[in-house]
């Protein structure tokens, strides 16, 4: 998924250096997505690399990390949907140039980018949010099993 997002992410950089209407529209697009492609990389994606492991191993040493990032992704996701309706319009400008152009490779670019986003905004988003949710839940539950153990 990051691997994905990433050749995304190069290839509308790449297409900033296109000359004429193609690169203009690429060059908006870039501008509103490189932050947001930041801050997914800083919190909002990195607690779904827990998701395999979270029913079969213990995790706890991470858990503070994790619910920090869930925390501030819960925080800033208003946000963070603005931006992405945001980078979705910039990108649906760039597919209507392209197509305009008979450029195919930046229309199929912007629309690859546009799914992801929208795949991004309806399920990564609450993935990572419910991640953090249960481990936060796992923790306590830990914590309660562990102070009647002692008690």
């Amino acid at each position: 998924m990051s691997e994905e997002y990433e050749s995304l992410y190069q290839s509308l950089k790449d297409a900033v250096n296109v000359p004429g209407n193609i690169g203009l529209a690429a060059r908006d697009a870039f501008r509103l997505a490189q932050s947001h492609y930041n801050k997914d990389f800083e919190y909002a994606l990195p607690p779904l690399k827990y998701l395999p492991t979270m029913a079969n191993e213990n995790i706890t040493g991470e858990i503070e990390k994790i619910s920090n990032m869930t925390a501030r992704l819960k925080r800033e996701l208003p946000h963070m949907k603005r931006e992405t309706e945001n980078i979705i319009g910039a990108l649906e400008k760039l597919a209507e140039v392209a197509l305009r152009e008979d450029k195919r490779e930046y229309h199929g670019l912007a629309r690859a980018f546009i799914r992801f986003m929208q795949r991004e905004d309806q399920i990564l988003y609450p993935a990572a949010i419910l991640i953090g949710d249960l481990i936060e839940a796992k923790a306590e539950l830990e914590g309660q099993k562990l102070a009647q153990l002692h008690a």
